[in-house]
């Protein structure tokens, strides 16, 4: 029950007189009859609320006890408690059903592309072929002349993207993967994620690196993480290029190097302000670290530009027993420290490259020594073409070597292909070399291969052969020995 008086008539938005009507106002009036009105004081009612409708009451139709409890902070509090612990509940649920619906979309996503895979398997005519027969065939997609590029339009990386049949191959062909070439200077984003998963489908095969760019940060670490590995390595410097080998040798070990080749772009300085890099400690360095070292060609490898004799310090410093090709046509190497690198080495050589000397000519004696000390060797290049002042050395050197080989046939035995670069060359050496060939037709192992290449700046007149020499030159030829004797792009005896 509610107590009402004047401060409840007040409260109330009804009037007093109109709540009065409603609880009785009759009796009241018959106690005011016969009081004055300053007398008379206002009675206080007792109000029961249920008998207050709705719309003419604002309190709710609750007992007191219960309308004042309601308001309590206590019971607010367990009522919002009670409405988060639901809303939370509410969350999870559907965060379980979300996940549930992905689920299942991710599972029909992976049907369909199953189906799909399925699919191309019987329409593609790969497909249908041996595994081994289309790893072949993927191999013949690689480049010939060169390791591949990581280029997407290019094998192995192409092939890797045409489907996922396709794609499973290729990763498990490790032969695809054992060569890289990196032409420009790689960005440190995903190129070691690159080379990681390039090598990586490689396995255990021995590795080839070819690079035409400077040596930075993100190739040392290449280079260092496969060292052990390499099997080729090849680099394409530039001369200024101060940071190059120094950075280079301290990643060996090279136990697995077979082929080293170093070669450096032209330089637009002028000459008295180059310094030729590697210096000639780093390359002793590096080939120390490569006992399997079989093909070593350094391409200009000299202290400075302006002296070559020092180029020939290198030599007393090597022993490579497993060496097979050497070229060393940029070297003016002495023929007693060539003899002496020949004698500790004893290399099975098969390939030469060489420069014939302008500091001191061959003699006989030594010359044979040399050849002698090389009696695997196939193929052969000589060059014998001397600068203005060095002529006559050059042109006894190239003597020597000729009559050496018309003597005897025990020098170079297995000799199959001779080239000989030269300036001059008179119709004596012509004959000479004919005798060389026809005697050597006879052998276990004839010659097979002659090639007399003559300087682009020589007259044809000088060293042109005359009619009988191009006659017995064509004998040859139809006998089965490929000759060519002219210039590189002329032959006089076609």
């Amino acid at each position: 029950m509610v107590v009402l008086g004047e401060e409840a008539g007040e409260a109330c938005d009804l009037p007093f007189a109109e709540c009065g009507k409603v609880a009785g106002a009759g009796d009241v009036a018959d106690e005011r009859d016969g009081m004055p009105e300053q007398e008379y004081k206002k009675p206080t009612r007792v109000v029961d609320p249920e008998t207050l409708g709705v719309e003419g009451h604002k309190l709710p139709t609750l007992a007191a006890a219960e309308y004042v409890s309601s308001f309590r902070p206590t019971s607010t509090l367990a009522d919002m408690d009670n409405t988060l612990s639901f809303l939370r509940a509410k969350i999870v649920e559907l965060d379980a059903s979300i996940e549930a619906q992905r689920s299942a979309l991710q599972d029909l996503e992976m049907q369909r592309n199953n189906a799909l895979y399925q699919l191309n398997s019987k329409l593609d005519p790969m497909a249908r072929l041996p595994f081994e027969i289309v790893s072949i065939i993927f191999a013949y997609c690689l480049p010939e002349s060169a390791p591949p590029t990581p280029n997407p339009g290019m094998a192995p990386m192409l092939l890797a993207q045409i489907c996922r049949f396709w794609r499973n191959i290729a990763l498990a062909t490790p032969g695809l993967w054992t060569g890289i070439c990196i032409d420009s200077v790689p960005r440190r984003e995903g190129f070691n994620e690159l080379c990681k998963t390039w090598y990586m489908s490689a396995r255990s095969l021995p590795l080839s690196l070819t690079l035409h760019c400077p040596f930075r940060p993100p190739l040392e670490a290449l280079v260092k993480q496969h060292a052990h590995r390499l099997q080729d390595l090849n680099f394409t410097l530039c001369p200024c290029n101060k940071t190059g080998l120094p950075s280079l040798r301290a990643q060996g070990p090279y136990s697995s190097l077979k082929t080293l080749t170093l070669r450096f772009q032209s330089c637009v300085h002028r000459p008295s302000q180059i310094t030729i890099f590697p210096r000639l400690d780093d390359i002793v360095k590096m080939i120390f670290e490569a006992p399997q070292l079989s093909h070593c060609e350094p391409e200009r490898i000299l202290a400075s530009i302006d002296t070559q004799s020092n180029s020939a310090a290198i030599l007393p410093y090597l022993s490579l027993p497993a060496l097979e090709r050497l070229d060393i046509s940029y070297f003016d190497i002495p023929p007693q420290q060539l003899v002496d690198f020949l004698s500790r080495s004893t290399p099975p050589l098969i390939s030469l490259r060489m420069n014939m000397p302008e500091s001191q000519p061959w003699h006989l004696d030594s010359l044979f020594e040399c050849l002698e000390l090389t009696p695997h060797l196939t193929d052969l290049e000589l060059f014998c073409i001397p600068r203005a002042n060095a002529v006559d050395s050059r042109i006894y050197a190239f003597r020597t070597f000729i009559e050496l080989m018309e003597q005897t046939q025990d020098v170079l035995p297995n000799l199959r292909n001779l080239t000989l670069y030269v300036r001059v060359f008179a119709r004596e050496d012509y004959l000479r070399l004919i005798s060389i060939l026809i005697c050597r037709q006879t052998s276990p192992t004839p010659l097979q291969s002659l090639r007399v290449i003559f300087h682009p700046n020589v007259l044809k007149s000088h060293v042109e052969p005359d009619d009988e020499v191009v006659v017995a030159l064509k004998v040859l030829v139809r006998n089965g020995v490929r000759i060519h004797v002219g210039f590189a792009d002329r032959n006089f005896i076609a």
